[in-house]
């Protein structure tokens, strides 16, 4: 059984491959796709995905291509960090209960 669907499989190895090869230049679509062995209209639409959930900014012009949005030190693994607890079905998180105000 698999835990991610393959679609988010390659997702995850193109963020790690963007973060290990852009340090000195935006990594092009193209070089992406040969290194995975995928075709780049396929490697396209998801890392178009990815610029729109701001995970890697496009560069454009000929020297462009992708590269992360944010430096990879503020960067987790884990995503957002859960100080309420997660969020509940409707996207929202759940509140602390609130401490009881004293009366005198």
């Amino acid at each position: 059984m698999n835990l991610l669907s393959r679609r988010s499989v390659l997702a995850i190895a193109a963020v790690v491959d963007v973060a290990l090869h852009s340090r000195s230049a935006p990594v092009a679509a193209k070089a992406l796709a040969a290194r995975h062995k995928l075709p780049p209209r396929h490697l396209e639409t998801l890392l178009q995905g990815l610029v729109h959930a701001k995970i890697l900014k496009g560069v454009r012009g000929p020297r462009g291509g992708y590269e992360l949005a944010r430096a990879a030190t503020a960067r987790s693994i884990t995503g957002p960090s859960w100080r309420h607890g997660p969020p509940n079905r409707s996207g929202l998180r759940r509140r602390r209960a609130e401490a009881p105000t004293r009366v005198a």
